[in-house]
């Protein structure tokens, strides 16, 4: 049924909206509330608003919220992530939004621990908004609420919202070998089945949950198709322009050169390491203006000094209010390593303050580093920015200012969360170093450094994702002094995962409801066999998706000169048979067979780091899937083989020291495309390996595989999980 969208409630929640809501946001909000009042929803059907990290999917839900109690609905149940600084924050921006509603006496709002039991029959009059928080006493206090206390409102018409539905709500444990559904999800379809009138929607920025939900036990299909079936319907979150996510950090930052190719900073396992706990044997806290141990720690921190300096600088000469600016390091769970970790912080912090003032080198030499740093991406946005003497000028000041706060409990978020319900900014420059507790929903204002080590035991796309604080409303000019500080095998594997996320999302976005994935896993032979969703919870794993590249290998090395020359004269002799000889030759069609013989023979001649590996077999199994699959009888069976030789491109790019991985161009890709439009392809770049490039010597082959215009999405799983 059609949606009012002038009825009190909803016009006062808009025009408290700043920026203004959007179009496609109200349009989003009201297909919602439409869906809800004509379809059947439940906890084994939900309506399904599916969203991106950090990219309005509170707003648009709330917009939602305010057209349904303007329409049929009487009260509205949140179910936030079990922690109260979330339900602190709800609640929070709920009372901001919903002021004009509650002052004009339409809405009454509450969290659920702190619901008054003498509530009159005047206030129960109003529409009420509830939050709670999925936790067992939270859920026992909303029950007995609306069953015992006010029964009048269990017979209401009832809008359940389960904001952060992948963290709790779905919920499947394998014991045994058999699925069972998880505590929480039972009490609150408990709840729900108590309430006269249920309309019931998830939130949530994964689409790998739509995935996990079974009607029963899992069982796989025979040829590994997954359906989203649970969901009554879904409705996808419009992005708003200035949203920061996975293409940023993970796609456009292999553009050499560009603003977003400075972002990642390496840190090496070691260092991780060292920030787990106090050993003198492998780091002196004494020597922490000096010590390789703390390397990239020490660089963050006085590059987000001086990049938040520099970001007043800028606001100062635009006419623009000073904003305060924040820095997370989350790399332990342990509230032991927290402390250890701010031990270095507040010693990095205050040894640079005394060198600062007493003009010591060490002070000028870390400033000047920093600059240099922020300057090539500085350049790169095209802004105006001060000299390093004029931030040394300011730099003993700006120390002066920096705070440390450690958030690793309940009692300290609530300490440190504003009238808002984010986190406190007091200062001009404020680092947080915390766990579990930074990793969801919790908002971060003006977040430019994130120091990030978090490595599950199991790597789940949706876990990994809500780490992902840096993502969000980002101005270009803070994107310029914005640094992501990580391993290289975490920084891989969040880039899987990004690819995992987006090949799901397109195909949730070109199907809709019918959208299908397909989860296969290379055998120890080699051999593609369909597996269910759960056994690709491992981070190795590959995404297939159309009209673009699988993971580009990229920091490996060759073999000893001695060792590959007869490797490399049998494998150019293999390629020459199939490709006629020049640097540019034109596309031709080989059987899976060549293209995956090739494949060996190519990685015979690398030598891959631990923690950037490559695996050929996924790349096999990729490609035999995609020439397989080929809907094209003509092609089945066959790969674009695209061949150029004569490269001379440096191992390590000299615009922005990272892993050269701008292997192709467009040129090239537009030729495979040209020569099929379903057929997946092979390119392969014979490089010429000069040392004075980086490299040893001696010519090899860098392949590469892009998948074809028209497939469907694929997860492939290396391993299958126990």
């Amino acid at each position: 049924m059609p949606i009012d969208r002038n009825g009190p409630i909803f016009t006062l929640y808009a025009s408290a909206q700043s920026p203004a809501l959007s179009d496609d946001t109200t349009d989003c909000a009201a297909r919602t509330v439409e869906q809800l009042l004509d379809v059947a929803t439940d906890e084994n059907k939900p309506g399904m608003l599916l969203g991106k990290i950090q990219s309005g999917k509170t707003r648009t839900f709330l917009a939602a919220v305010a057209l349904a109690l303007d329409a049929e609905f009487g009260l509205a149940i949140i179910f936030t992530k079990g922690t109260r600084a979330l339900a602190r924050q709800t609640l929070a921006r709920i009372r901001r939004d919903f002021r004009g509603a509650i002052e004009q006496e339409h809405v009454l709002a509450f969290d659920i621990r702190a619901m008054p039991d003498n509530l009159t029959d005047w206030e129960l009059g109003k529409k009420l908004i509830i939050v709670c928080k999925k936790e067992d006493d939270n859920l026992a206090a909303l029950s007995d609420n609306l069953l015992q206390v006010y029964p009048q409102l269990a017979q209401r018409k009832t809008l359940i919202i389960d904001d952060e539905a992948d963290f709790a709500s779905v919920g499947y444990r394998r014991t045994g070998g058999i699925v069972t559904a998880a505590v929480i999800p039972v009490q609150i379809d408990t709840l729900r089945q108590q309430l006269a009138d249920v309309a019931f929607l998830q939130v949530t920025a994964t689409p790998y949950s739509l995935y996990l939900q079974p009607d029963g036990d899992i069982e796989v299909p025979p040829n590994g198709l997954f359906l989203p079936v649970r969901p009554a319907f879904t409705e996808l979150v419009p992005v708003h322009g200035g949203y920061i996510g996975g293409e940023y950090y993970f796609e456009q930052s292999l553009v050499a050169g560009s603003v977003a190719s400075y972002l990642h900073v390496e840190v090496s396992e070691a260092e991780m390491e060292v920030l787990k706990e106090n050993d003198p044997a492998t780091f002196d806290i004494d020597e922490c203006l000096a010590s390789q141990a703390i390397e990239s720690l020490r660089r963050s921190i006085v590059t987000f000094v001086v990049g938040a300096w520099i970001r007043r600088w800028q606001e100062r000469h635009d006419h623009r209010p000073p904003q305060r600016y924040s820095f997370i390091v989350h790399t332990e769970t342990t509230k032991t390593a927290h402390s250890w970790q701010a031990q270095i912080v507040a010693r990095v912090i205050g040894d640079l303050r005394a060198a600062t003032q007493a003009n010591e080198p060490v002070a000028d030499e870390l400033l000047e580093a920093a600059h240099a740093d922020l300057a090539f991406s500085l350049a790169a946005a095209g802004v105006a920015f001060p000299m390093p003497a004029e931030v040394r000028a300011g730099f003993a000041d700006a120390l002066n200012a920096a705070m440390t706060s450690t958030v690793n409990s309940e009692k300290q978020i609530d300490e440190l969360l504003d009238e808002s319900g984010q986190l406190q900014l007091r200062t001009p420059y404020n680092i947080f170093i915390g766990g579990q507790i930074l990793d969801r929903g919790l908002t971060i204002e003006n977040l430019i450094g994130f120091f990030y080590g978090r490595r599950p035991k199991r790597a789940q796309q949706d876990t990994v994702l809500q780490h992902s604080r840096m993502y969000g409303n980002r101005s270009p000019a803070d994107l310029a002094v914005t640094r992501f500080y990580t391993t290289q095998s975490i920084y891989n594997s969040m880039s899987m995962i990004h690819d995992f996320d987006t090949a799901l999302r397109t195909a949730i976005e070109a199907g809709g409801q019918n959208a299908g994935v397909i989860f296969l896993r290379s055998d120890q032979n080699g051999r593609l066999v369909p597996c269910a969703p759960t056994k690709t919870l491992l981070s190795t794993i590959n995404s297939v998706r159309p009209n673009s590249r699988l993971q580009v290998p990229a920091g490996f090395t060759t073999r000893e000169p001695a060792e590959v020359a007869t490797l490399l004269a049998e494998l150019d002799a293999a390629i020459g048979i199939h490709v006629d000889d020049g640097d540019t030759p034109p596309a031709v069609m080989v059987s899976i067979d060549v293209a995956e013989a090739i494949l060996d023979r190519v990685a015979a001649l690398l030598v891959f780091r631990p923690d950037a590996p490559w695996e050929v077999r996924t790349f096999k199994a990729a490609l035999r899937h995609l020439a397989t699959a080929n809907a094209n009888p003509a092609e089945q069976g066959q790969v674009v083989l695209l061949v150029r030789r004569g490269r001379a491109l440096p191992r390590i790019r000299r615009s922005d020291n990272r892993y050269q991985t701008a292997v192709d161009s467009a040129i090239e890709t537009g030729a495979v495309t040209t020569a099929s439009q379903q057929a997946p392809a092979l390119l392969l770049y014979r490089q010429n390996g000069e040392e004075d490039e980086g490299w040893r010597g001696i010519p090899f082959w860098w392949p590469l595989v892009r998948t074809p215009v028209i497939a469907r999405a694929v997860v492939f799983a290396n391993e299958e999980q126990a």
